[in-house]
């Protein structure tokens, strides 16, 4: 069989309802390379096991599929590990398997950015969010529109790149530290990693889709993201970048750890009642209240 040149990650867990959706967006790639598709399974409790073999069963290109199911529930970070260190192409893209892509030349125009641009270390691009579970029109993951170089200060600071538009080299991954199985968020601690490898590129092209679950069984849910465990996360794979880096970039990294830990002061006044509340509360509202709040610390 022939080495592919692209290995598209997808790891899943709970993903019954979508993940053949987010199958299908990947099988539908042409272009002009081999491609194979890991499916890494953290050992899901719902039917995407069931889902994930009648594809294998059924789909004509199956054949380009990897599949495993982990022994036992790994958590995130270390099961896109396990995925990506598995993966045998020279790139490597990211979709989740409850996000999915709406452009089949996507793989294509990314594929052919790197190749022409050594000294890229990743391209990335714009996403459709779609909101389920409450009535909100579809809305695009960042405002901009125009294609740029995402500088280190930017993926500190704000995050613009959506998980499923990662497209990177393998070989800046196959050496990580050790402590990248302990972090919470991969998609922030490859964009990290990567653009202190390489430049970073923003496409202004919306070739996927970014879903926000409302139903509280996601965990890229709009208001998941900002509760105190992630934020706490955030500081420490902050502070264990600053030392790989030897504080390059301490300059962002020390004003970014200072906001989070203003939200972190938020969320400990708060009762976890009263948390759970206020994060039923219409967005635009809230959001109100979370900019005052900061504001009153400045």
């Amino acid at each position: 069989m022939t080495k592919p040149l692209l290995s598209v990650v997808m790891i899943t867990y709970g993903h019954q309802d979508c993940i053949e959706q987010a199958v299908d967006s990947v099988l539908m790639q042409v272009g002009e390379y081999d491609l194979e598709l890991i499916i890494a399974n953290d050992r899901s409790l719902d039917r995407t096991d069931d889902v994930v073999k009648r594809i294998l069963d059924t789909n004509e290109r199956s054949h380009c599929i990897k599949y495993f199911v982990n022994e036992t529930n790994l958590g995130i970070m270390p099961n896109l590990v396990k995925a990506m260190q598995s993966s045998s192409g020279k790139y490597i893209a990211i979709c989740e398997g409850d996000d999915y892509w709406t452009d089949k030349h996507k793989l294509q125009k990314q594929l052919n950015f790197l190749e022409n641009n050594a000294e890229y270390s990743m391209v990335c691009h714009n996403a459709m969010k779609v909101y389920e579970g409450i009535d909100k029109m579809p809305s695009l993951f960042t405002s901009n529109k125009t294609s740029f170089d995402i500088p280190m200060s930017t993926i500190i600071n704000k995050w613009i790149i959506p998980t499923a538009s990662m497209f990177f080299r393998r070989k800046f991954i196959d050496t990580l530290p050790n402590w990248v199985n302990d972090i919470y968020s991969g998609d922030y601690t490859l964009a990290l990693l990567l653009r202190h490898k390489g430049k970073v590129h923003f496409m202004n092209e919306t070739m996927s889709v970014y879903r926000i679950n409302y139903s509280g069984s996601s965990a890229s849910a709009l208001y998941g993201k900002k509760l105190a465990f992630v934020t706490e996360q955030q500081i420490r794979l902050l502070n264990h970048f600053d030392e790989l880096t030897s504080s390059l970039y301490a300059k962002d990294i020390r004003s970014k750890i200072t906001n989070l830990k203003k939200e972190l002061r938020f969320y400990n006044l708060k009762s976890r009642s009263l948390l759970r509340a206020f994060v039923n509360m219409p967005f635009t509202f809230s959001k109100r209240m979370i900019t005052r709040f900061l504001r009153s610390f400045q």
